[in-house]
Protein backbone atom coordinates (compact mmCIF):
# COMPACT_ATOMS: atom_id res chain seq x y z
CA UNK A 1 0.00 0.00 0.00
CA UNK A 2 2.52 2.49 0.75
CA UNK A 3 6.33 2.67 0.99
CA UNK A 4 8.08 1.52 4.22
CA UNK A 5 11.34 3.29 4.38
CA UNK A 6 12.70 1.85 7.63
CA UNK A 7 10.98 0.63 10.95
CA UNK A 8 9.16 3.05 12.99
CA UNK A 9 8.67 5.41 10.24
CA UNK A 10 4.63 5.98 9.37
CA UNK A 11 3.86 5.96 5.60
CA UNK A 12 0.52 6.56 4.72
CA UNK A 13 -2.05 5.34 1.79
CA UNK A 14 -2.18 7.35 -1.35
CA UNK A 15 -5.80 8.96 -1.22
CA UNK A 16 -7.28 9.31 -4.92
CA UNK A 17 -9.34 12.39 -5.08
CA UNK A 18 -12.15 12.59 -7.84
CA UNK A 19 -12.58 16.41 -7.13
CA UNK A 20 -12.53 18.44 -10.78
CA UNK A 21 -9.17 20.38 -11.53
CA UNK A 22 -9.30 23.82 -9.94
CA UNK A 23 -9.50 26.80 -12.69
CA UNK A 24 -6.44 29.47 -12.16
CA UNK A 25 -9.72 31.61 -10.32
CA UNK A 26 -10.17 29.07 -7.85
CA UNK A 27 -6.35 29.02 -7.03
CA UNK A 28 -5.92 32.59 -6.84
CA UNK A 29 -6.81 33.55 -2.49
CA UNK A 30 -9.85 35.00 -1.94
CA UNK A 31 -9.71 37.86 0.59
CA UNK A 32 -11.00 36.04 3.69
CA UNK A 33 -13.02 37.49 6.45
CA UNK A 34 -11.80 38.00 10.24
CA UNK A 35 -12.33 35.01 12.08
CA UNK A 36 -15.26 35.04 14.55
CA UNK A 37 -14.79 36.15 18.18
CA UNK A 38 -13.50 33.93 20.77
CA UNK A 39 -16.41 32.11 22.44
CA UNK A 40 -14.94 31.36 25.86
CA UNK A 41 -16.28 27.43 26.71
CA UNK A 42 -17.53 25.89 30.03
CA UNK A 43 -13.74 25.10 31.57
CA UNK A 44 -12.28 28.72 30.08
CA UNK A 45 -15.22 30.65 31.92
CA UNK A 46 -14.85 27.79 35.38
CA UNK A 47 -13.50 29.02 38.52
CA UNK A 48 -10.11 27.60 39.90
CA UNK A 49 -11.80 25.02 42.15
CA UNK A 50 -14.60 24.68 39.50
CA UNK A 51 -11.21 23.45 37.11
CA UNK A 52 -9.65 21.59 39.35
CA UNK A 53 -12.66 19.02 40.36
CA UNK A 54 -14.19 19.23 37.03
CA UNK A 55 -17.41 20.56 38.38
CA UNK A 56 -17.86 22.81 34.98
CA UNK A 57 -18.68 19.47 33.20
CA UNK A 58 -21.25 18.09 35.18
CA UNK A 59 -23.65 19.68 32.91
CA UNK A 60 -22.50 18.06 29.90
CA UNK A 61 -22.45 14.58 32.17
CA UNK A 62 -25.80 15.54 32.82
CA UNK A 63 -27.14 16.09 29.49
CA UNK A 64 -25.37 13.16 28.06
CA UNK A 65 -27.28 10.82 30.69
CA UNK A 66 -30.21 12.13 29.83
CA UNK A 67 -29.38 12.06 26.02
CA UNK A 68 -27.28 11.23 23.39
CA UNK A 69 -24.52 14.05 23.24
CA UNK A 70 -24.75 16.13 19.79
CA UNK A 71 -22.18 18.41 17.99
CA UNK A 72 -24.37 21.38 19.03
CA UNK A 73 -24.30 20.50 23.23
CA UNK A 74 -20.72 20.86 22.71
CA UNK A 75 -18.92 23.96 23.67
CA UNK A 76 -16.03 25.59 21.15
CA UNK A 77 -12.60 24.41 21.77
CA UNK A 78 -10.00 26.57 23.59
CA UNK A 79 -7.88 28.34 21.67
CA UNK A 80 -4.88 26.36 24.00
CA UNK A 81 -6.63 23.40 23.04
CA UNK A 82 -6.45 24.32 18.71
CA UNK A 83 -4.64 22.46 16.03
CA UNK A 84 -2.50 25.63 15.29
CA UNK A 85 -1.51 26.24 18.56
CA UNK A 86 -0.88 22.49 19.31
CA UNK A 87 1.21 21.81 16.83
CA UNK A 88 3.59 24.45 17.37
CA UNK A 89 4.33 23.08 20.68
CA UNK A 90 4.53 19.56 19.15
CA UNK A 91 6.66 20.34 16.52
CA UNK A 92 10.07 21.58 18.52
CA UNK A 93 9.15 18.95 21.31
CA UNK A 94 9.25 16.21 18.26
CA UNK A 95 12.58 17.42 16.61
CA UNK A 96 14.32 17.69 19.80
CA UNK A 97 12.84 13.89 20.60
CA UNK A 98 14.43 12.83 17.51
CA UNK A 99 17.50 13.73 18.59
CA UNK A 100 17.90 12.82 21.91
CA UNK A 101 16.79 9.02 20.83
CA UNK A 102 19.09 6.19 19.47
Amino acid sequence: MGNHEGEGSLSLPRIVSYAPAETEEETTEKPSSPPPPHVPNAEERASFLSRHFYTFFSRMVALGYRRPLEMTDLDPLAVKDSVDVLYRQFVPAWEQEKTCSP
